[in-house]
């Protein structure tokens, strides 16, 4: 894939990913385009969104990129084999920490969620999304290999954009229209 095939296809995912955010409660959410710093999509006031569409997962660099500016952080990723039809199944990678706060800044229990992990050798995180999109709030816990347990909150947690923003909406992030739309 060339470089400018590549820049189109992130310049795509930013902007399906800001349109599905303008239906669902962020009705200024734009996509910057590719080379300009800072978020990947402004008018989503408290957010530090990093979006992403590559085949090869960059966990730790694509946090590291969110986590670089004030905000919530978080990486959006449209994974292989997802395109404009499949938003709410995107994967959403937070770290396990800032994922628990903002459950329970929405307000739901960590009863409700049901939690896998896995590490890059044992779980295909594209089907995982996707499998998730059927499952009420189905979260995978990314366990690097040798992972330490006293960097825990640390590691990336996992959910759909469906879920995700569902969550924002309740922690008070977004308007009126973030409804959760699937599962």
């Amino acid at each position: 894939m060339s470089a400018a095939s590549r820049r189109q296809r992130g310049n795509d995912a930013a902007r399906w990913y800001a349109g599905y955010c303008r239906g669902h409660g962020w009705a200024h959410a734009e996509a910057t385009g590719a080379g300009r710093g800072g978020v990947d999509v402004t008018g989503m006031p408290g957010l530090s969104v990093e979006v992403k569409a590559t085949a090869e997962m960059r966990l730790e660099s694509w946090l590291a990129a969110a986590e670089a500016r004030p905000g919530l952080p978080y990486v959006v990723w449209m994974a292989p084999g997802m395109g404009r039809a499949r938003v709410g199944w995107w994967p959403v990678i937070m770290r396990r920490g800032r994922f628990w706060e903002l459950a329970a800044a929405a307000g739901v229990p960590g009863s409700d969620f049901h939690v896998t992990w896995g590490t890059a050798d044992t779980v295909d995180v594209a089907s995982f999304a996707l499998s998730a999109a059927v499952v009420h709030l189905r979260v995978l816990e990314y366990r690097g290999r040798g992972a330490d347990v006293a960097m825990a909150d640390r590691w990336p947690m996992i959910c759909t954009v469906d879920d995700h923003v569902w969550m924002l909406g309740r922690a008070g992030y977004g308007g009126p229209g973030a409804v959760r739309t699937a599962g």
